[in-house]
């Protein structure tokens, strides 16, 4: 990596010897300065659409998605130029915030509902919710321009108060179809934050 042997040399940024690619944002002005001095006022300048991507499927694939070579080239060779572009482009657009309405909820208020929490966000946080599409508890959540910066999702009232839970839909059939009941034990086996169990 440019970065690290840069950082070795010549110490323009500190840190741990391994190079992070997430960390690197903070070390680009000491690697501009290093390597191009008007790197960054060309890069603040350069107009949107304006990088000359490779013209070759495989390596523009690669390139405009950040995907490895070996996967375009498995890409381009069964869908296609045109079908990997988009299919890469897909695959790097992020996913929706799905909540979880916490139907646990019911037993402090029984007209609690999917509905309920879809309206206190939108009237509370300005958050639009659309109903999910397979689960019966899921909510898509959109955030609306307020011109402010976007709020943590974890300091809502309606979090705070026990009302959801950020878990994508899938999450959310797994849970359904296990359909635990009270009394039995379930080892869940790939818990991340422990969503599913929180569900189950």
């Amino acid at each position: 990596c440019v970065l690290h042997e840069e950082r070795r040399g010549e110490g323009a940024c500190a840190g741990d010897e391994a190079f992070v690619a997430s960390s690197g944002v903070g070390c680009v002005p000491a690697l501009a300065s290093l390597q191009q001095p008007g790197l960054l006022d060309a890069l603040a300048l350069a107009a949107p659409g304006a990088v000359d991507w490779p013209e070759e499927p495989v390596a523009r694939l690669a390139a405009t998605c950040s995907l490895p070579e070996w996967l375009a080239e498995r890409l381009v060779s069964s869908l296609g130029a045109e079908e990997s572009l988009s299919f890469g482009e897909a695959i790097n657009t992020p996913g929706p915030v799905t909540l979880r309405f916490n139907a646990a909820a019911r037993e402090a208020d029984p007209s609690a509902s999917r509905e309920t929490l879809a309206e206190r966000l939108a009237a509370e946080e300005g958050l639009r919710c659309v109903s999910g599409v397979l689960s019966p508890h899921a909510l898509s959540a959109t955030v609306a321009a307020t011109g402010g910066p976007p709020r943590s999702i974890w300091a809502i009232g309606a979090w705070k108060d026990g009302l959801f839970e950020v878990q994508d839909e899938g999450s959310q059939l797994i849970a359904a179809a296990v359909e635990a009941v009270p009394g039995e034990r379930v080892l869940d086996l790939c818990a991340g934050n422990g969503g599913k169990s929180l569900a189950l």
